[in-house]
């Protein structure tokens, strides 16, 4: 009788402003498997040019790619940066501003926030807890207090993830020209200290 397989712990490589194309390529290969499938159907060709757009998000300030590795393959990533310099959540967290406190701390002291603008798993190895290490070892060594990111709204699995992690819903926008409606999540950070406990 064969013994059942026993899932690799990942290895974490990062990259502080600037990577490699070749890992960039290693990138493109996971979003593509990540956002290709339900719930997303994005086209794989559009997906797989993150190698050109994905370098101008790592190189802003507090910009770092975090890449789960398991037996030397590329199985995850986590893209952060600070979201001081970043017009898009820039606006996007400006249009939202109402009497909500936290959103307009963020708009007014973006150098305190920080952005996930991508976070994704090949589609062969989720259920590991591969995405919320891989996101811990981006925000290592953040000292901003507060992170965002955006989830599709049909995307409600990774929205319940998320909401495990100790994210909450700051509201909806309208992105794509409006043909895409995002929640945008937020929460705390401690040094990512609340993201570093067990897999969600």
């Amino acid at each position: 009788m064969q013994n059942a397989p026993v899932a690799l712990s990942p290895v974490y490589e990062t990259f502080d402003g600037v990577a490699p194309s070749s890992v960039w390529v290693e990138v493109a290969a996971i979003f593509s498997s990540a956002f290709s499938v339900a719930p997303y159907f994005e086209d794989e060709d559009t997906l797989a040019e993150i190698v050109e757009w994905g370098p101008d998000l790592l190189a802003l300030g507090g910009g770092r790619l975090s890449i789960a590795r398991c037996a030397e393959k590329a199985v995850g990533f986590a893209l952060v940066h600070g979201l001081q310099g970043d017009d898009s959540w820039e606006g996007t967290l400006s249009s939202m501003v109402t009497t909500d406190a936290r959103i307009k701390s963020m708009v007014s002291d973006p150098g305190n926030t920080v952005v996930v603008p991508e976070l994704a798993v090949h589609a062969d190895s989720r259920g590991l807890g591969i995405a919320r290490s891989a996101l811990a070892s981006a925000l290592e060594h953040c000292t901003a207090s507060n992170v965002v990111l955006g989830v599709y709204e049909q995307a409600e699995t990774a929205r319940q993830m998320y909401a495990r992690w100790g994210y909450q819903d700051l509201g909806a926008v309208l992105i794509q020209d409006g043909a895409v409606r995002m929640r945008v999540l937020s929460a705390e950070l401690q040094g990512g200290a609340e993201l570093q406990g067990q897999p969600g």
